[in-house]
């Protein structure tokens, strides 16, 4: 027997689809046992990285102090930010410091003129909107799915950065309960491609952001499995057309370290994400690592 939550859900334009809609793409989840932890990507209403929609622009989402930066409708300029939220409610601000009369703001992005819900700050038509970019949006269950919390957005993305986004597939908890997801950067084409990955070591409060992994070899959607040693392997899609990884050795206290690419000679496509779960027994006495991928014929 099943039931079905939505864990993320914008009900933009009247649920039909219209390009200039926020969207949701490529979630993924990690799980400690007890917290179910869902990161998905998040663009504001006519955002996309297909060519028919207006592609994110390399700017910063956040302000220097964190805070989401926000502009009124129709203006560039990006200087109001959203503040703290009290009591699940948040105000806008000015330049000036001065709060904007009369607009709220929930948990949710959801945006209220007085009591009255009239858009969210990542539609097209919201009076006040975010930058037109790429976001991380986290939300958690500890009920087993079954209702999830209000998002956090993680500010980890480079300014001159277009997209940062989720490895889709599955995030990991190490053997040290630091939280790990797999990301890459893209800057407007496939060469551009950087994977790395976001850990936490405060059940998602605080995020931090490797280095890039591969250096100056494209890479892009990748899946993590952390080895017995406690070495963080990533398998990871590249224009090689074989299976590659690289290791990752330290930890998220005294931060991590890429070693050099491994590539195994495994024909591949790198049209498509790969899959890496770690396998819970051994094999012929060694661990073992299941990949799932379509092959390059």
């Amino acid at each position: 027997n099943w039931n079905y939550t939505f864990a993320n859900y914008l009900g933009d334009n009247g649920n039909t689809y219209v390009k200039e809609s926020a969207t949701f793409i490529d979630p993924a989840l990690g799980t400690d046992g007890s917290t179910i932890y869902m990161l998905a990507d998040l663009f504001p209403g006519g955002v996309a990285l297909n060519s028919s929609n207006q592609r994110p622009e390399a700017a910063a989402a956040f302000d220097g102090q964190g805070r989401l930066k926000l502009a009124q409708s129709g203006s560039s300029d990006y200087s109001y930010y959203l503040g703290a939220f009290e009591n699940g409610r948040a105000q806008i601000f000015g330049a000036d410091g001065n709060a904007v009369e009369d607009y709220t703001v929930d948990e949710y992005f959801n945006l209220y003129q007085g009591d009255v819900e009239v858009s969210n700050l990542f539609f097209s038509d919201s009076p006040y909107q975010v930058v037109k970019t790429s976001y991380l949006y986290l939300t958690k269950s500890t009920d087993k799915g079954a209702t999830w919390s209000a998002p956090t957005l993680i500010n980890v993305k480079a300014d001159d950065e277009q997209f940062y986004g989720v490895g889709p597939g599955t995030g990991i908890v190490t053997s040290d309960g630091t939280i790990l997801f797999s990301a890459y950067a893209w800057n407007g084409g496939e060469s551009s491609q950087r994977s790395s990955f976001i850990y936490s070591t405060d059940n998602g409060q605080t995020w931090k952001r490797t280095t890039n992994a591969t250096g100056s070899t494209w890479s892009s959607e990748n899946q993590l499995v952390e080895l017995n040693d406690g070495t963080i392997r990533m398998f990871f899609r590249n224009g090689s057309s074989q299976i590659c990884y690289v290791d990752a050795t330290g930890n998220a206290d005294e931060g991590y370290s890429w070693g050099s690419v491994v590539q195994t000679g495994i024909s591949n496509n790198s049209n498509c994400q790969i899959s890496a779960l770690k396998y819970s027994q051994t094999i012929n006495g060694k661990e073992a690592i299941l990949l799932s991928c379509p092959t390059d014929s």
